[in-house]
């Protein structure tokens, strides 16, 4: 039996190569400019512009940090 948890359905965090959000994604609905924030600074990891080892994701309760937070590292190459 397969465990499923709250976040299993994301699969990354639903962005163009333009880093623009797609209307829905891997799993991922909403947020667009939390989930472009965050493909921004992976890309700049990516191109090694930052030493980027950890983010803080800040918020109020339901806003979706622990969704990007999963989806994150699905999108590092």
């Amino acid at each position: 039996m397969e465990r499923i948890g709250v976040h299993s359905h994301i699969r990354g965090l639903g962005l163009d190569e333009r880093l623009e959000p797609r209307e829905t994604s891997q799993g991922l609905v909403g947020q667009a400019k939390a989930r472009k924030a965050a493909g921004m600074i992976l890309k700049m990891v990516q191109e090694g512009r930052i030493a980027g080892r950890a983010m803080l994701f800040a918020g109020p309760p339901s806003t979706g940090k622990t969704a990007i937070a999963m989806a994150h590292p699905m999108c590092v190459t």
